[in-house]
């Protein structure tokens, strides 16, 4: 949708803080014989009433929405989430460790659901918000980051220099019991930083933090996935090509939030079945709630996705892998 600069500068992110309000000027309408009083306010009960009307509308109006089409899936071999987690982690096993050196490396791809608002508030159309991130992490868990608005390095293993519009899934330091083990060791140290209480959709998106950290492991690799095959509540979505036009394989879980835009989604974990490696995740919303959005929006809709697009290991920061 093309606006001009006036109406440009009356749209603000929903973020924003609205400006102050100020009081109306008062108005002073001229006087009126008192017989026509009758009609002026029967013509204000009637711009009440459609007042009243529009504003029905509005709240209810639709918006051509602007978001990737859902992944279509096809049936899999495999219709035991369980044993085939099993069998992929067996795969990941299988697997040569990406790259050489001590300089964990990853490029993330996001995109992401939004809105634009008035400066009162008001919906008025749907948005996309988009980022890369290329992460470079020493042991100590300083290296450098680049996102697709600019460059942040950062320093120490507590701190991570400020961005103003960080992508969705922004990644910090590596965590303090992760630095300095040995590849073959980080898999299980990785695995007892998940927490099985959680729903298993939850999971879904700890597993994918989990291996933005360590992509490019297959020990990494396949001890997630069999952390994820002793859980519930998982099904086969299928086979598909993820965002990036990768062959994967998909489980996935339902998770309810209860608040928010989307409060019951759906996690779709996409895997490389050629080498257990996790490929992407999506987040599909199976409800919309039209008030809280200010808009309707039809579901099931994709609202969020990452896409792991390259991770291992290199020699020093900011080389590529």
């Amino acid at each position: 949708m093309t606006m001009g600069p006036e109406q440009a500068d009356q749209v603000l992110r929903r973020h924003r803080l609205d400006p102050p309000e100020v009081d109306p000027p008062a108005l002073h309408p001229p006087r009126t014989r008192r017989w026509r009083r009758p009609w002026i306010a029967a013509a204000a009960a009637m711009v009440t009433v459609l007042g009243v009307a529009s504003v029905l509308a509005w709240s209810q109006r639709t918006t051509d929405v602007q978001v990737p089409p859902l992944l279509e899936y096809q049936p899999a071999a495999a219709s035991d989430p369980q044993n085939l987690l099993r069998e992929l982690a067996d795969v990941a096993e299988r697997q040569a460790v990406v790259g050489s050196g001590s300089v964990h490396y990853a490029k993330t791809r996001t995109w992401s659901f939004t809105t634009d608002a008035t400066t009162r508030g008001d919906t008025i159309g749907t948005d996309i918000r988009e980022g890369t991130v290329e992460l470079w992490e020493r042991p100590d868990g300083s290296g450098y980051r680049t996102t697709k608005g600019g460059q942040l390095p950062f320093d120490t293993a507590d701190t991570v220099a400020p961005q103003t519009d960080p992508p969705a899934h922004s990644t910090g330091p590596v965590p303090p019991d992760l630095r300095d083990l040995p590849v073959r060791d980080a898999g299980s140290a990785v695995v007892d930083r998940l927490d099985a209480r959680k729903p298993v959709g939850e999971l879904l998106d700890d597993v994918a933090d989990a291996w933005v950290k360590r992509s490019g492991d297959p020990t990494t690799a396949a001890a997630v996935l069999r952390f994820l095959a002793d859980r519930h509540g998982l099904q086969v979505a299928g086979t598909t090509t993820d965002r990036a036009g990768r062959a994967a394989v998909a489980v996935s879980a339902e998770v309810t939030l209860g608040r928010g835009w989307f409060p019951h989604q759906r996690r779709y974990l996409l895997i490389d079945p050629t080498t257990g490696f996790p490929l992407a995740l999506e987040h599909v919303a199976l409800a919309a709630d039209a008030q809280a959005l200010g808009i309707r929006v039809a579901t099931p809709v994709t609202v969020h996705y990452t896409l792991f697009e390259r991770g291992g290991w290199v020699e020093q920061v900011r080389q590529p892998l």
